[in-house]
């Protein structure tokens, strides 16, 4: 069936996920498969690999969020949310971050998937999460964006007029963090404040995640476009 996630690589193994609802392990040099694991549903989160733990995890309509050993694909742990999980998760300081279709952003210990917190954002989250040494940033359906302490304290919100798919992504060495909205703009954030320092227009909604490279913002539209703006002037 359809195949909407990113591969992750390691070790010389390819993991993606598919609507068939398996996770699949193959081979990167031969595409043999090595293991698949089904779920009870499709999977439209990527999987990312914890290396430090080896586990590979991702989310799955089946509500729940799964950790499989990379080497065998049997299950480590998963943990229950009260909705589909579309959101690709985050892997930083031990913890898995992600959002739910139920509304909320989870934190969980990334050894055996205890729920450490959860912030009720009140709308679907099917963003990817970014964690910096201090926030996690992330958006939702109803184009709120919020900025939230690694304890899981709101520190600042910013609204958009529709809904926000793409994954927000921070320039560490700037503090500026780029998000598109389903508005059809880029927008440029303090992150520390989400004082908002430029946004750009397209003609479409933008559900493509940015890169940052060389003082530029790269990042595509659905108008049909790839845009390069400067990151400092958004022009």
């Amino acid at each position: 069936d359809e195949i909407r996630t990113n591969p992750a690589l390691w070790n010389e193994l390819a993991f993606t996920g598919s609507y068939d609802t398996n996770m699949w392990a193959l081979k990167v040099d031969t595409g043999e498969l090595v293991w698949k694991y089904a779920t009870n549903g499709g999977i439209a989160s990527s999987p990312v690999v914890d290396t430090y733990n080896r586990l590979v995890i991702f989310g799955s309509e089946d509500y729940r969020i799964h950790a499989l050993d990379t080497r065998t694909g049997r299950v480590s742990w998963t943990f229950t949310t009260k909705d589909r999980i579309r959101s690709t998760p985050r892997i930083e300081h031990n913890h898995v971050f992600f959002g739910s279709d139920d509304g909320k952003v989870y934190a969980l210990n990334a050894i055996n998937g205890r729920k450490i917190w959860e912030f009720d954002m009140a709308a679907p989250v099917r963003c990817r999460p970014f964690v910096t040494n201090d926030l996690i940033i992330v958006g939702c359906e109803t184009g709120e964006i919020y900025g939230l302490s690694l304890s899981g304290q709101r520190k600042w919100n910013v609204r958009t007029k529709k809904s926000v798919l793409s994954g927000p992504v921070v320039d560490t060495k700037e503090g500026i963090c780029y998000v598109g909205s389903s508005d059809g703009y880029m927008y440029a954030l303090d992150a520390n404040t989400g004082y908002n320092s430029w946004r750009f227009r397209t003609v479409g909604p933008i559900i493509s995640s940015a890169v940052i490279h060389s003082g530029y913002v790269y990042f595509g539209s659905a108008d049909g476009h790839i845009y390069a703006v400067n990151a400092q002037s958004g022009r």
